[in-house]
């Protein structure tokens, strides 16, 4: 992979991250309503759920490849059309505010922060049919090795984990004008044209 192709994946994983859910919710109510720790503990399981599903994306399209290279090609036009989805539904997204609780809660051990922030990647579907559409415009049928492999797999880990902790860390400072109306409006209108620009260049390098 080269650091042409690696730089559009790279935007679009921290877009990922970045984008105000449920994660970052989970996250935020950890780090305040515990502690940074609890946060960051949520953060880094967060991450490797994402890791997880981007390892099962990256075998399943390279099996793909290898057994029908038609199967990819249409997997490959349904992820641009995904993608091109994601962008117009967040262009035409109106201003809305995240709601965040900073109530003081009782202390939980952080295994259970470590297990809710793994299962709130895993189990959310739509993270499957996200990396699916993004992996599909990076892989190259033809020169698939275990680098570029490793490059897609821990992108996304390192991005998630990094903004993920870091907001951990400094959620008391910041979360008013992460969750303000403005900012993510903002937010989902650069994610948006970034979206619809992959989808673009998906398109016409079929």
């Amino acid at each position: 992979m080269t650091l042409t192709d690696w730089l559009p994946f790279l935007f679009i994983c921290v877009l990922g991250a970045v984008s105000p859910g449920p994660s970052f919710i989970l996250i935020v109510k950890h780090a305040i309503s515990y502690s940074p720790r609890h946060g960051i503990v949520a953060a880094i399981s967060h991450a490797t759920g994402i890791a997880l599903y981007a390892l099962a994306t990256i075998l399943g399209i390279s099996a793909l490849l290898i057994a029908s290279p038609e199967v990819y090609q249409f997997i490959v036009y349904g992820g641009a059309g995904f993608l091109a989805y994601l962008g117009i539904k967040a262009l035409m997204s109106k201003k809305e505010k995240i709601e965040i609780s900073a109530e003081p809660q009782s202390q939980i051990p952080l295994y259970k922060s470590a297990i809710q922030g793994f299962a709130i990647a895993i189990l959310n579907p739509k993270s499957a049919i996200f990396f699916t559409a993004l992996f599909s415009q990076f892989i190259d049928s033809e020169n698939l090795s275990w680098q570029t492999s490793s490059v897609l797999l821990l992108t996304p880990w390192v991005v998630d984990a990094i903004w993920f902790i870091w907001v951990s860390l400094v959620i008391q400072k910041v979360s008013h004008h992460l969750s303000s109306p403005n900012g993510v409006l903002w937010l989902n209108r650069v994610s948006g044209l970034l979206f619809i620009g992959l989808a673009c260049r998906a398109f016409m390098a079929v």
